[in-house]
């Protein structure tokens, strides 16, 4: 039964709804809606509230696990130097140190506000992609192609110089032995690894058809010279220009290591480049000068002033030291420091200082037969360093190209693993180097003259390889090759 009286709080205010029939239908009706809304609507708001207090919950355990693992942290570096309320020992020490945020909240007050700007720039910009639930970023790898590769390759490939250092000097084997080896195991296939990446790629023989036709060419200086009588003069540019392209070559890897570690501060590439220039250079200065240069050459020392090695010896300790001050300088203000390329450059400079210091003379061995054993002996490292590059380069574009469906023709086949790629590069430098080293000595009946030219145009190989590899690793221009290096297909 509907109550008769709606108001009661005032007697002078009540009033009888019966007397009043509309209003009573009315207040009926507005009941029975409200009845039914409560009942519509309860289930929502339980929901939302539920789900609200859900959130709020995350929300709680995220603000928690973000002051205690990041901000804390920084709080208790910034802070070191200052005192705490709560000390070591105190009776509220324990308590602190279970509850972080209760250290905090002391410690707050003696934080400035520019350090709690920073914490909130953090909070924000550096830790809103774990809050939010997404994968954090994979740090990148400061490594070429990884660490245990670079380590052994890249770095480490220096052991085998010294062990053929060992296998000359102190196990008394042939240097011509050494030399065999060296070129069917390690030069000529290193060679083969640029022809795979060039004259081998369909895409590359299209985009540089102009420049690869025209590297050929260079097969004919070394003949020409030798016809006009200038073969003295061609041997002295041969080597030369080979160290130059060994240096040039480990400028390239530091380039790589570089760009990996985005070390490219224009003080650092300067300080680099002196370092590598003056620092395989000392050693080269000296070796002209030095009673080790073969005989049977001519000197080239003979063509430079005698304070050379004076000049060559200031110029690498003035380098040093400045590059020294820069590392140390970025080590004080937590500058990275890239130390892969430091290992490499490292390594490979004192490689070839204790190189050139090393009694070839007492081989007695002369003219380009004197030469062999120290080639052999600066490159074998390069040699392995540059195949393996290769090879990581090769495996990225044409065997994952050809799993997603690309095909980089004769590229792709000599290229599809790596024992196929070793075989065809071993093949590849036997088919070469063998006549050519036995033709090139005057063997088989062929006189020294035609001997003479052999040898000359045999430098062709090397002259392409070096002219190729100065077009072909910009890493900074090819987007590709870029790709490919970063491993991806």
């Amino acid at each position: 039964m509907f109550a008769t009286k709606f108001f009661s709080l005032n007697p002078a205010l009540s009033f009888d709804l019966p007397k009043f029939p509309a209003l009573e239908k009315l207040a009926r009706h507005g009941l029975i809606q409200a009845r039914q809304a409560r009942h519509d609507l309860t289930p929502v708001l339980r929901q939302a509230t539920a789900k609200t207090l859900v959130m709020a919950s995350r929300a709680t355990r995220q603000v928690t696990r973000l002051v205690e693992g990041h901000i804390l942290p920084l709080v208790r570096r910034r802070s070191s130097n200052h005192r705490f309320p709560v000390q070591p020992g105190s009776p509220g020490f324990a308590h602190s140190a279970r509850h972080p945020l209760a250290l905090a909240s002391r410690a707050a007050p003696r934080l400035d506000t520019r350090l709690a700007f920073q914490l909130l720039c953090l909070a924000i910009a550096g830790k809103a992609r774990p809050l939010t639930g997404a994968p954090a970023p994979k740090p990148k790898s400061p490594w070429l192609i990884s660490r245990k590769d670079d380590l052994v390759y890249m770095i480490g490939s220096s052991a085998v110089s010294y062990l053929f250092m060992a296998l000359i000097f102190f196990f008394k084997v042939r240097p011509s032995t050494v030399t065999w080896i060296y070129q069917l195991c390690f030069d000529a296939p290193h060679i083969f690894g640029t022809f795979s990446r060039t004259y081998a790629d369909p895409g590359e023989w299209q985009k540089r058809r102009t420049l690869f036709l025209l590297s050929l060419l260079l097969f004919l200086p070394g003949p020409i010279a030798v016809r006009v009588g200038l073969g003295e003069y061609f041997d002295i540019f041969a080597y030369t220009w080979a160290y130059y392209h060994l240096v040039k070559q480990h400028y390239g890897f530091s380039i790589l290591y570089k760009k990996k570690n985005n070390d490219l501060a224009n003080l650092d590439n300067y300080l680099d480049k002196a370092l590598i220039w003056t620092g395989f250079g000392l050693p080269y200065v000296k070796f002209l000068f030095s009673p080790n240069y073969p005989t049977g050459f001519k000197k080239v020392s003979a063509y430079l002033p005698a304070w050379t090695p004076r000049l060559a010896s200031a110029a690498f300790f003035i380098t040093l030291a400045a590059y020294l001050s820069r590392q140390v300088y970025k080590l004080a203000t937590h500058q990275p420091l890239n130390p892969p390329k430091q290992l490499l450059l490292a390594s490979s400079i004192t490689m070839h200082t204790v190189t050139f210091k090393m009694p070839f003379a007492s081989l007695g061995k002369t003219g380009p037969a004197g030469l062999m054993p120290i080639v052999s002996i600066l490159t074998v490292y390069h040699n392995i360093q540059y195949n393996r590059l290769i090879w990581f380069h090769n495996r990225n574009k044409y065997v994952k190209g050809a799993q997603s469906g690309q095909d980089f023709g004769l590229a792709s086949a000599i290229s599809k693993n790596g024992k196929r790629f070793a075989l065809a590069a071993f093949l590849f430098g036997a088919s070469y180097r063998v006549p050519l080293n036995i033709l090139s000595q005057g063997n088989l009946g062929i006189n020294p003259k035609m001997a003479r030219y052999i040898g000359a145009g045999g430098w062709g190989f090397a002259f392409v390889h070096y002219y190729l590899d100065s077009k072909i690793w910009r890493v900074r221009h090819d987007a590709h090759l870029s790709k490919a290096l970063n491993g991806q297909g």
